[in-house]
């Protein structure tokens, strides 16, 4: 019997053995085709593009090397050969995997895709210290100071995160409203008013973060009713720019990507 177990322990040691060589052998085929994707795309950029090396070799020898790596990076970002089409592929991958939390190589800018599956940025910890003396000076003049609150894509009830992430934009905009509050200072949170008046599912554009225009013309509404209230300042007296049945309205399906996605 300890023969036996000795053989199939062996077996599965060598079963196991072999798909870590497997997996490894996958590994380097991808990267190897991935590097040479990139290769591809990198020459193609430079051949096809409208990218200069010659320029880029002068900002080097004029700006300093820093300089140059910086221009070459934008350079590279804005005239990449076929971006699209590599955004999309990119995308493609990720929702694959089924992945609900991108890092970008700036942490503030990694994306997470929420319960409704709408993708934002993170937001963390805001210090809003002194904020009062900046609202203080604007005060000083003759001109009525208010503050409004749009709504956030981050809607407190209705959105989730993973739970090993902590998104900090309800504590942030409620601390600063009580700062402006403390000082007397007329504020109008629409966030509120968005949850009782607006389909949350289309407050802002599902891959950026934008409100929608149907949003926009809303909180346009809001403020004016606000400003009058506030400040005895009539924007539009005749109800006239803020009644949606004077404007054509166009629907663009498909027509935007979003900086989130």
């Amino acid at each position: 019997m300890t023969d036996n177990k000795a053989k199939k322990h062996s077996k599965v040691d060598d079963s196991v053995k072999s798909s870590l060589v497997q997996n490894k052998t996958l590994k380097k085929l991808l990267i190897v085709l991935f590097s040479a994707f990139l290769g591809i795309v990198l020459v193609g950029t430079w051949y096809w593009g409208e990218m200069s090396l010659k320029e880029q070799l002068l900002n080097a020898k004029n700006e300093g090397i820093e300089a140059a790596i910086a221009s070459t990076e934008t350079e590279f970002n804005e005239n990449l050969l076929d971006k699209e089409y590599f955004i999309d592929l990119y995308g493609g991958v990720v929702r694959l995997a089924d992945m609900d939390f991108v890092r970008d190589a700036d942490y503030s800018y990694s994306v997470i895709k929420d319960n409704h599956n709408n993708l934002q940025f993170i937001t963390f910890d805001t210090d809003y210290t002194g904020i009062e003396k900046d609202f203080a000076i604007y005060g000083a003049g003759d001109a009525p100071v208010i503050f409004i609150q749009p709504p956030t894509k981050y809607i407190e009830g209705y959105t989730e995160f993973p739970p090993s992430l902590e998104d900090k934009t309800t504590e942030n905009v409620d601390n600063l409203l009580s700062l402006l509050q403390a000082q007397n200072i007329p504020t109008l949170d629409l966030r509120q008013t968005a949850k009782a008046e607006l389909n949350l599912d289309n407050v802002f554009f599902r891959t950026d973060h934008h409100w929608t225009i149907e949003t926009a013309f809303w909180a346009v509404d809001k403020s004016v009713d606000f400003i009058k209230e506030t400040t005895g300042i009539d924007l539009d007296p005749e109800n006239y720019y803020t009644d949606i049945n004077n404007w054509n309205l166009e629907t663009h399906e498909k027509s935007f990507l979003g900086s989130q996605g």
